[in-house]
Order: structure tokens, then C-alpha cells, then sequence
């Protein structure tokens, strides 16, 4: 693929995901996805609530320790101990709803050519297949950051730990190439993660130059708040604790954009594909 056609289906891609966000249904499964991330936040942020601290306060001793309970430490680490927790959510709950989205997107972007109309009933049959691909995702998109992030701590060399920090994100980014595609290939084959997955890592092949241009401009969505937070002293010196519980609610609402872009545009593309064949 030349680079005039990358750039067109680039731009086809914009329009199609331009087009997905005017239904007000799309955007459920990621406005309950962006709920279920906003509540363990605000738990942890307001641990000491007495709403709150009976049940909460064991939980982050247990989990996170005795020393995440106390202040500057406890917001200091608030990004890690959510990150801890975004992974959880976006495993048991974000592909499964992301199922659901994709197959609202299919079903606006086929009825556009006359064609069928689908439901929300076959997520059902679908949910060990997405539970699978969340898994993928979380392993390689959010595990590998902050696995990296966690050796970072140990190591004085700043070179060292740039290096560490760009192969994390370079692997990141590459398996979300690689599954950008396959929600879509796994609603289209109803269920079948196998033959899901060997398309979508044969069209990231295939595509990839439109598949690196598609999630690099997801990556750009939340890259600037990420950096923010990845320094919450400096947050907290200049504008109080505050920020940082602000930053990443904000950033839940940037993440829910970026999935929607991300996946919105993949979909168009698919079914532009099966369209044309």
C-alpha cells in the first residue's frame, strides 16, 4: 500500500469514527467503562472517608501496604495503586464492553450500505473469547509499562532507565498494533479468537504504516497527562494533592476517547474491507 492510499484510508478512518461518535448508543459501553474505572479512584483517593475508611482502609494496607494509608505517600504512589487497579477493570470488564461497542460500530457502518443490523445479544456467546484478548491487552499494553516502571526504581542510571522506558513503551505500543484489529475480525467470526487473532496480526502486517499512524494519534490523546502524572511530586509541590486525583480522572476520560478512536477507526477499516470483497 503506497503512501497516498495509507494517508486516504487514514482520513477514511477519521471521517468513519467522526461519523460513530454522533449515536449517543455508541458511547454507552465506554461511558460505563470509564464509570467502573472512576469509582475505585475516588475510593482510594477518599480512603479515610469514614464512608469509606471500614472497608477500604484494610484493602490498601493489605494490598498496597501500611504506608500507602498515610499522607504524602498515599497520593504520591495514587497513580501506581490505580494503575494496579485500571488493569483489573479493563481486564474483567473493558473488552467485554468493548464488544458490545464494536458491534454497535459494525452495525452503523453496515446500515450506512443498506445491509443488516445487528444486536448486543451475541457479546454473551463472545465473553471468554474477549476475556482473552483483554488479557493480551493488559499483559502487553499496561503490564509491560509498568513492569518497567517498577525495575525503574532500582536503577541510578538515567540512561538506563530512558532505554527501559522507550523499549516498554515501542512494546506497548506494538502489541496495540497487533490487537487493534482483532475485536473486529472475533465479532465478524462470531467468537472464533483463533481465526480473530490471525487476522488482525495479518492486517497490522499488512497495514502497517495506517495501523502505526492509528495508534500513535491514540497514544497522543493521553501522552501529555501520562507524563504529568508519572511525576506527582512535582504536581503536588506546585499545585497541591489535589491535581493529581483531577489528572487521573481526566485521564479516564482521555483513555475512554482514545479506546473509541482506536477501535472505531479499526472497525471502519475492517468493514470497508468486507465491503469491498
Amino acid at each position: 500500500m503506497n503512501a497516498e492510499t495509507t494517508v486516504m484510508k487514514y482520513i477514511d478512518a477519521w471521517k468513519a469514527t467522526i461519523s460513530l461518535a454522533r449515536s449517543p448508543l455508541v458511547w454507552v459501553p465506554f461511558a460505563i467503562l470509564a464509570v467502573l474505572k472512576a469509582v475505585p479512584l475516588v475510593l482510594l483517593y477518599l480512603f479515610w472517608k469514614p464512608s469509606f475508611s471500614d472497608f477500604m482502609l484494610p484493602v490498601i494496607q493489605s494490598v498496597f501496604g501500611e504506608r500507602m494509608t498515610h499522607y504524602p505517600m498515599h497520593v504520591l504512589k495514587l497513580p501506581d495503586m490505580y494503575r494496579a487497579v485500571d488493569m483489573g477493570v479493563t481486564l474483567v470488564f473493558g473488552f467485554v464492553l468493548l464488544g458490545w461497542a464494536v458491534i454497535m460500530m459494525i452495525d452503523r457502518l453496515e446500515r450506512n450500505s443498506g445491509r443488516f443490523e445487528r444486536n448486543a445479544a451475541p457479546t454473551l456467546f463472545f465473553v471468554p473469547a474477549l476475556l482473552v484478548l483483554g488479557f493480551m491487552f493488559v499483559l502487553g499494553v499496561q503490564g509491560i509499562p509498568a513492569w518497567v516502571s517498577h525495575v525503574n526504581e532500582s536503577i541510578t542510571s538515567q540512561k538506563l532507565q530512558m532505554l527501559l522506558t522507550l523499549a516498554g513503551l515501542g512494546a506497548s505500543l506494538l502489541v496495540k498494533g497487533l490487537l487493534v484489529y482483532c475485536p473486529s475480525y472475533l465479532v465478524l467470526s462470531r467468537g472464533q479468537i483463533a481465526g480473530a487473532l490471525g487476522k488482525g496480526w495479518r492486517s497490522a502486517r499488512t497495514w502497517g504504516w495506517l495501523t502505526a499512524m492509528i495508534v500513535l494519534t491514540g497514544w497522543g490523546m493521553t501522552v501529555p497527562l501520562n507524563h504529568l502524572l508519572s511525576q506527582p511530586d512535582h504536581l503536588i509541590q506546585k499545585w497541591g494533592p489535589g491535581v493529581v486525583f483531577g489528572l487521573l480522572m481526566a485521564n479516564i476520560l482521555l483513555g475512554s476517547l482514545e479506546f473509541f478512536y482506536l477501535f472505531g477507526s479499526a472497525t471502519s477499516i475492517i468493514v470497508a474491507k468486507s465491503e469491498r470483497a
